[in-house]
């Protein structure tokens, strides 16, 4: 995904295509992290969170980068028609 949103021209519909696939791996990761949360000692559990406030973070970022190529490719979009 980073490498197709890093691209000067990206394919928007794959860009679509890989958000979805990230949100839904997203909701699969928290719900597995509540299970591990759950099964694991204490004194092990704060190295759980600083994982899962790593992996929430690259995916709050690149779901965000991803958002923005979105934004821009429906504004220049409008700006095409406009200007046609």
């Amino acid at each position: 995904m980073e490498t197709e949103v890093n691209k000067e021209d990206p394919v928007i519909d794959l860009l679509r295509e890989l958000s979805a696939l990230l949100s839904e791996k997203e909701e699969m990761l928290l719900e597995l992290d509540v299970r591990i949360e759950e099964r694991t000692d204490t004194d092990d559990l704060e190295n759980e969170i600083v994982d899962v406030e790593e992996y929430k973070g690259r995916v709050i970022t690149t779901k965000s980068r991803v958002h923005r190529v979105l934004q821009r490719n429906r504004e220049n979009r409008g700006a095409a028609q406009t200007n046609s």
